[in-house]
């Protein structure tokens, strides 16, 4: 649940963090509720041309996409850097970029590569920076796994997360010895390299050698380029990754899950992205403290014509054995649940049926329905069944 709401709270935090560029103005505050808040309280503010131009940037795209879908399936139109070329001549060839229009232009790139410098180190500095960077690995483990799982359910692909941490910290650890800023997942460029066409590791190869030729070469090209177009392609790239058929299946499925997905949703974009994701993490810690406190636990039949024992709740074809109640607990058993599964143990046995003395006692409550039986066979396992 709270990986899934981080991926969503990333489509929304990047979407918000575009509006300014669409509707050409700034924004005091980032987080989202200011944001908007902002932005209907000042709608004469808005760059009215920039709009414009962001919106049939959008259409173009959209237009452009169908197009490809339906007539350009074997050679696909660029439709990125179509809009990208379109709309940096027209803004030279009209002047938009000057009064009355004044249209936010990229401006000058610095040009060339950051050089090899080893950074000064002391325990002031360590100390200083302890708690902020903590922070910030944090949120950028989160936000870059919550990414990845969410391509990987979308292209059907497995996750290995200790892989991606350690990537994460090497290209954190390359990137400080340029003095590179912290890097994590981009879910903008992720989505736009989805929305390219781009399904393996060739496609970083091919962006970085095209990324290095800019830089040394061709930098005083994007000049002149809006920056409402680029807000129009990161709106179109994160588009498809906000999905609420998803949150419904959560619903369906796992309604604490979808709690931890709702509460992790509201906070952060109630308080913003740092407060609202401790929230968040500390509500599904709870959740998870909660769930594990009060295990499933399931009576065991046999089924016919087989060794297999299974729910009954779940396969009505399954027999118990005669004068046996077999559990099945769902979780490992420890200091948080130990009270409910002795409980659950007590209400599995009717007193004088030669139960163990400490299993005797009326149970305060009832996880399953009360037996006459001689004596109950525990299972406990670590991982949950959904047999």
């Amino acid at each position: 649940g709270f990986t899934n709401a981080a991926g969503y709270l990333e489509a929304i935090l990047v979407s918000t963090s575009q509006l300014k560029h669409l509707v050409g103005m700034d924004f005091p505050d980032s987080d989202v509720l200011p944001t908007y808040y902002h932005l209907v309280t000042h709608l004469s503010e808005v760059n009215v041309t920039s709009f414009i131009m962001g919106s049939l940037g959008v259409v173009m795209l959209w237009g452009v996409k169908k197009l490809n879908t339906k007539y350009c399936k074997s050679v696909p139109i660029p439709e990125q850097l179509l809009l990208v070329v379109v709309a940096t001549g027209v803004t030279v060839a009209f002047g938009f970029h000057e009064s009355p229009f004044n249209i936010s232009l990229v401006g000058d790139v610095p040009q060339g590569l950051p050089s090899f410098k080893l950074p000064s180190v002391s325990y002031e500095l360590v100390r200083s920076l302890m708690k902020g960077t903590a922070v910030v690995s944090l949120l950028s483990y989160i936000i870059s796994i919550s990414m990845v799982k969410i391509f990987a359910m979308k292209y059907e692909y497995s996750v290995n997360s200790n892989q991606e941490l350690v990537a994460l910290g090497a290209a954190n650890l390359i990137g400080s010895l340029f003095g590179a800023y912290p890097s994590s997942g981009s879910l903008s460029r992720t989505a736009l390299v989805a929305a390219v066409g781009g399904e393996t590791q060739v496609h970083g190869l091919v962006t970085a050698g095209v990324i290095l030729v800019v830089l040394w070469f061709a930098t005083s090209t994007f000049y002149y380029l809006p920056k409402c177009v680029l807000a129009s392609i990161v709106f179109m790239a994160i588009k498809n990754l906000v999905d609420l058929e998803e949150a419904k299946e959560l619903w369906r499925v796992s309604k604490p899950d979808f709690a931890v997905w709702l509460a992790s949703f509201l906070s952060t974009v109630v308080y913003g992205t740092e407060t609202g994701m401790v929230y968040g993490v500390g509500f599904s810690i709870a959740v998870t403290v909660l769930r594990n406190s009060r295990p499933n636990v399931a009576v065991l039949g046999k089924l016919p014509g087989s060794h297999l024992y299974r729910n009954i709740a779940n396969y009505p074809e399954a027999r118990e054995v005669p004068g046996v109640t077999i559990l099945r607990i769902d979780a490992e058993i420890n200091f948080t649940n130990k009270d409910f599964i002795e409980e659950c143990l007590r209400s599995a046995i009717e007193p004088g049926t030669g139960a163990r003395p400490h299993f005797t006692s009326t149970p305060r409550t009832k996880c399953v329905s009360q037996r006459k039986n001689k004596f109950s066979l525990l299972q406990s396992h670590s991982l949950a069944f959904n047999t």
